[in-house]
Formats: structure tokens, sequence, C-alpha cells
């Protein structure tokens, strides 16, 4: 949805999920892995998982140049 409430066309929903899918990149997790992402420089989200024993954290922080 737009931000004044309009609604995508079903045509552009369709090709930003395949552009998603074409760029999204699946992780191999190993136990006491650390992925640390520039998140100016992708898309936020991540795929679902089903492990109740991994616990997701993130940290937001601004760079000062």
């Amino acid at each position: 949805m737009f931000e004044d409430g309009s609604k995508l066309s079903n045509e552009v929903a369709d090709e930003l999920q395949k552009l998603y899918d074409k760029f999204t990149q699946e992780i191999s997790w190993q136990a006491g892995d650390l992925a640390m992402i520039d998140n100016s420089r992708f898309m936020h989200g991540r795929r679902k998982f089903k492990d109740n024993r991994r616990r997701v954290f993130t940290t937001i922080a601004k760079i000062l140049d």
C-alpha cells in the first residue's frame, strides 16, 4: 500500500515479490554464528524460521563520520 492509502496493483506486487526472491540470500547458520549487516544497503526483513532455541537480536546504530 502506498503512503496515501492507495493499493499496489497485483502486477506490481508480483514483480516486487520476484525481485525480493531473486535478491534474498540465505545464511547457512552454525552454532555461535553472528551476522553483521549494513542496513543502509539492504532491505529490512528476514525469512520466517521455526526454532524455539534460536533468538534473534537487532541493534540500530548511527555511524558517525
